[in-house]
């Protein structure tokens, strides 16, 4: 739709060219033409053969504009009407006309311009309609006046126009040009010219060579554009595409990098689709896992209440208080498990729901000071260090360290501060019995724990990591202390306004 609508605009904009073409070549003929009877009249009693001046102000020193004329804004009047009767000339004026009639006539054999000679009262004096008045025509009017005067008109045809001429609008115009010739301060004549514009087919024709080099050069020009575009856009779109599809029936092979990408932002597009696809099947294939424990977790007391229920049910006759009481203990035991398992469950899934927008700020120092814990806490270095975390959050991760660390036996907890390369460093180490070889890599994976026994749901860490990975941190155990206790690591990034104005 484009292309058409601007070869459209280009053809208006080169039709009005050479209209305006056409126009200047007028007023530089009627300007020479013009020159030469001014001569003829130098002689003249101007006053005494009815020449007047000018009507406007400071046209005595008259001087011709440029060609304005606008086929977007200038109206176009009928064909210009016949002479009219006018009174017989006088003998100088008749004198001038036979002097500029063979210089008009060899001028319009070269130009093909029609082109009159009138005296100061608008009477022709050359050609066809000599004798006959002007004076009534508008652009006539207006040079009698002093003026400058172009106008655009419908062109009479002697017979039809081929067909191929209604393309444009300026085959069917012609160009009028009223000049004043002015002498001695009064308008001594005009020179009174016309012309049909140059037909843009056949200027077109006449620089076919030109043309035909252009379209060549311009289908170069596209066929270059279009093999860089399908190269460096269209190529690689359709092949991510492709990728998209096979992404989507559970290809796995399909999540490599694009063999090309073209240009920099398909390659970002690229690199940041394939991510994400990659963490979907991560999350997905995490969800399934997690899926799994969290089934395996749940048998194990689903099943003992369901055996426990079952024996108190059929052998209740014959059970005794005290085993009965036993079973029912054990039950209730198994319930309450299952409580503590899905309130970690739902700690973890809010951990990880924690969005990065407006963290808040918090201190190692106030989100300590309302921890209540089974171990003795101690703080150092820089505690009042703000990082971009809520008091609550940084409670929950310092709180879920010191149960860890209860656990495994600790009764102190020691919490550091510092700050390095624009983060804010928190070591947590404890002296209880830290952490085997053989269980540093799974830490922090969800259900994880050695005190099974003893009621561990092996959800503390994993809700830690949540916790400081939706914080933009990160979490790592660290080399254990003298003692043999467990050491933990954490990387926050520093908030960007002061604790106060948080609270």
């Amino acid at each position: 739709m484009a292309t058409p609508m601007a070869g459209l605009f280009f053809f208006r904009v080169f039709e009005n060219q050479l209209i305006r073409r056409t126009e200047a070549e007028l007023i530089a003929q009627s300007a020479a033409l013009a020159a030469m009877m001014r001569e003829r009249t130098a002689s003249l009693p101007l006053d005494a053969l009815g020449a007047r001046a000018p009507e406007a102000q400071g046209l005595a020193a008259f001087a011709p504009s440029g060609a304005s004329l606008d086929l977007a804004s200038d109206p176009v009047l009928p064909p210009r009407s016949a002479p009219r009767a006018a009174p017989p000339v006088a003998p100088d004026w008749r004198a001038i006309g036979a002097e500029m009639e063979p210089l008009i006539d060899e001028t319009e054999r070269r130009t093909l311009a029609g082109i009159q000679a009138l005296d100061p009262a608008g009477v022709a004096l050359t050609g066809a309609e000599a004798g006959g008045s002007l004076a009534h025509v508008p652009e006539v009017a207006e040079a009698l006046r002093g003026r400058l005067a172009q106008q655009l008109r419908t062109r009479l045809r002697a017979r039809p126009a081929p067909l191929i001429y209604y393309v444009t609008k300026g085959a069917s115009l012609r160009i009028f040009i009223a000049f004043p010739v002015i002498d001695r301060g009064r308008v001594a004549g005009v020179i009174y010219a016309s012309r049909t514009p140059a037909h843009i087919l056949q200027v077109a024709w006449a620089e076919r060579r030109s043309l035909a080099l252009a379209a060549l050069a311009t289908l170069i020009a596209v066929l270059a554009f279009g093999f860089v575009a399908t190269r460096a856009i269209t190529g690689p779109i359709r092949e991510l595409t492709v990728r998209t599809r096979r992404i989507d029936a559970g290809e796995r092979a399909a999540m490599r990098p694009l063999r090309y990408h073209g240009t920099r932002e398909v390659a970002e597009l690229s690199e940041i689709f394939l991510r994400s696809a990659r963490k979907l099947r991560d999350r997905s294939e995490s969800l399934s896992a997690f899926a799994a424990h969290v089934a395996h977790e749940l048998k194990s007391p689903l099943t003992a209440i369901q055996g426990a229920a079952e024996l108190v049910r059929d052998a209740e006759a014959e059970m005794a208080p005290e085993t009965r009481r036993a079973f029912l203990s054990n039950i209730a035991a198994d319930a309450e498990r299952m409580t503590l398992l899905v309130r970690r469950l739902l700690d973890l899934a809010r951990a990880e729901a924690e969005t990065q927008g407006a963290p808040g700020v918090a201190t190692v120092r106030a989100a300590a000071a309302g921890l209540v814990a089974p171990v003795k806490i101690e703080l150092n270095g820089d505690v009042d260090t703000p990082v971009a975390m809520r008091d609550e959050k940084l409670s929950a991760v310092l709180g879920n360290l010191a149960d860890n660390a209860a656990r495994h036996g600790a009764t102190r907890l020691e919490i550091a501060v510092r700050a390095a390369a624009g983060r804010a460093l928190i070591r947590v180490a404890d002296d209880g019995e830290g952490v085997s070889e053989a269980n540093r890599g799974k830490l922090f994976d969800p259900f994880f724990t050695t005190r099974r026994a003893e009621g561990g749901t092996g959800m503390g860490l994993a809700i830690v990591r949540a916790l400081i990975e939706a914080h933009d941190g990160a979490v790592a155990l660290g080399a254990g202390t003298e003692t043999g206790g467990a050491v933990f690591e954490i990387d926050l990034p520093p908030a960007s306004v002061s604790p106060e104005a948080d609270r």
